[in-house]
């Protein structure tokens, strides 16, 4: 028996679940997985059995084998019906020809029936040569969908992402990243997905089919590959609200999977990840996935009160499914946490108390609890104003702590600002001192017009500060924290290209 054949007898029996022994049945697919052609011929084969089934050509073991294994989803029972449908208006036609029924694949039965000259039952002709057509673009279209129901199938207990992928249904996210769920899924399924889409994008590079591999990607956590690939699709279909949400979940789920010391780097994933998703609420204000990413997205961005807001937002489109269940929880998650904050002045009195007594614990659970910037409950930003304000004793005291909380947040998340910024102040001349003070003074009153959503006047605040830490030398906090609300500001005035340019220019100043 040749390869070929030999390849062609085997995948029959896998197709068919006839393959006793579990080796060999893990060894195809592993080959289904590595070998684009062997899994090609899978596919050329699943048709033939289809086919074959259809004109009766099975033994009773094969059939009894198809229909208990081989006809497990919808799509193949949905092509099942299609066969038989077709072979039975084959027969009929042939027969009253009387010529003896020719077994065709579809596309020559196709061509045939269109060369045909119209029978005596001319509607009855045409509403089957419809449902043919109907059927054909069924086909040709069902790639996509059959790769979106695999991933649905193998996502069914545990979804990859926190954020909603577009026409997911409903499952629960392991907040412990790499907790296993690769080991519970089926890979040889999203694997097969995914070659079939590359295979069809081929023959076939529509938005629909860049859309279901962009999503594949996303499944995989491959999230440059999900952007290019969703890019390509909103190329061609640049108003799909569902294509642009999930451009904004690559962009949110790939500054969340950003190691520590990337964080900076790639702050200007979350802007661009909220701008996409706003634009999708535009185009399509019933999308509920975009307004969950959206609430998401806040949060990650440590902006609590418009999470909040934004939470808010998704219950009233959305409350009563699971997604709305895991929202509500989202949201008291929040409430809970404001209402149990400590004041700014209390947290940073009792940091002061842990690092006097180097209790480094303590001080990390202080430094974690609430990292927001506009509240003032960013221990290093808040240190800063405190040295500015306090007496050279209270400076002495302020600096050792900001020192302290700079070693443990280097050594425990990878993250210099906290030195850096201590680095400086300890070099800091007393002509200096006032010129910080009235930066961090614009800092505050930026924050106040920021919370009144008079984000003109922020912009000029910050902007005023800027100019004040440059004088004082302050590279730091002028091009990280004043320019950070700069940006800030320019995007809720629909600035968004100046915010986006601002943004990359402070992640590479941060890197």
């Amino acid at each position: 028996m040749s390869d070929q054949a030999g390849k062609k007898v085997e995948l029959r029996k896998y197709l068919l679940g006839l393959i006793n022994l579990q080796v060999e049945t893990d060894r195809i697919e592993e080959r289904l997985m590595l070998d684009d052609k062997y899994f090609k011929e899978l596919l050329r084969l699943e048709e033939e059995l289809i086919q074959d089934y259809a004109d009766g050509e099975f033994d009773p073991e094969e059939q009894k084998a198809f229909e208990s294994h081989f006809l497990i989803s919808d799509e193949r029972r949905e092509k099942v019906k299609f066969a038989q449908a077709l072979r039975k208006y084959v027969n009929e036609q042939a027969k009253e020809r009387s010529r003896p029924p020719k077994k065709e694949n579809f596309w020559r039965i196709f061509k045939n029936l269109v060369s045909a000259p119209l029978p005596v039952a001319a509607g009855a002709t045409i509403i089957i040569l419809s449902s043919l057509l109907v059927g054909y673009f069924y086909f040709r279209s069902s790639v996509a969908d059959s790769a979106m129901r695999s991933l649905q199938q193998v996502y069914r207990q545990e979804r990859p992402l926190e954020a909603r992928i577009t026409d997911f249904d409903y499952a629960p996210f392991n907040q412990v990243r790499g907790s296993g769920n690769e080991k519970t899924i089926d890979l040889i399924a999203r694997e097969r997905a995914e070659l079939s889409l590359r295979s069809e994008i081929e023959q076939h590079p529509t938005a629909e089919n860049y859309h279901a591999l962009g999503r594949l990607y996303l499944t995989k956590r491959d999230f440059d590959k999900a952007v290019e690939v969703l890019e390509k699709a909103k190329i061609q279909a640049p108003e799909n609200a569902k294509i642009l949400n999930d451009l904004g979940v690559a962009c949110l789920e790939k500054y969340k999977y950003s190691a520590a010391g990337e964080k900076n780097e790639n702050s200007e994933l979350l802007p661009k990840a909220l701008d996409f998703f706003d634009k999708a609420i535009e185009l399509d204000p019933q999308l509920g996935e975009a307004y969950f990413n959206r609430a998401d997205c806040l949060q990650a961005s440590n902006l609590p009160n418009e999470a909040r807001s934004a939470w808010e937002k998704y219950l009233e489109i959305d409350s009563a499914s699971r997604w709305a269940g895991e929202a509500e929880r989202r949201l008291d998650s929040l409430r809970s946490k404001t209402a149990s904050d400590i004041s700014a002045d209390a947290l940073e009195e009792a940091f002061l108390r842990a690092a006097a007594q180097r209790n480094d614990d303590e001080a990390f659970r202080l430094m974690s609890q609430n990292r927001e910037l506009i509240s003032e409950q960013y221990l290093p930003q808040r240190l800063a104003m405190s040295f500015v304000n306090s007496d050279r004793r209270g400076r002495s005291e302020k600096l050792q702590a900001l020192r302290y909380l700079g070693g443990i947040e280097k050594e425990r998340i990878g993250d210099n600002f906290g030195s850096d910024l201590a680095g400086f102040y300890a070099t800091v001349s007393e002509d200096k001192i006032e010129l910080l003070k009235k930066a961090q003074q614009a800092i505050r009153r930026g924050y106040r017009t920021c919370l009144e959503n008079r984000f003109d006047a922020a912009v000029s605040e910050f902007k005023l500060a800027r100019s004040f830490f440059l004088q004082a030398g302050d590279d730091i906090e002028a091009r990280t924290i004043a320019d950070y609300f700069i940006a800030y500001g320019f995007y809720n005035l629909d600035q968004r290209l100046t915010a986006d340019k601002m943004l990359a220019e402070i992640g590479q100043f941060s890197e």
